[in-house]
């Protein structure tokens, strides 16, 4: 999210969404947090990404239950 309030013609449709997060930032409700590059899950929707790169963005993602821990399904 920008820090200035600048309108352009890519993100005029987003700036009521914008609005909302940056007074609720202000009353302190919500905080920011940097997220570098890597653990960027939101890559694997909108880049083409290498196998290894996809591979470790679905690691960050999926929560891997192990089978010691697993419950039985129940069905019906």
């Amino acid at each position: 999210m920008g820090a200035k309030y600048r309108d352009t013609k890519h993100t005029c449709h987003i700036m009521r969404r914008y609005h909302y997060v940056r007074q609720n930032i202000a009353a302190n409700r919500f905080t920011t947090k940097w997220i570098s590059t890597e653990f960027q899950i939101t890559d694997i929707g909108t880049k083409l990404n290498d196998g290894p790169r996809h591979k470790v963005l679905m690691n960050l993602c999926l929560v891997e239950v192990k089978k010691d821990q697993q419950s039985p399904i129940q069905e019906g």
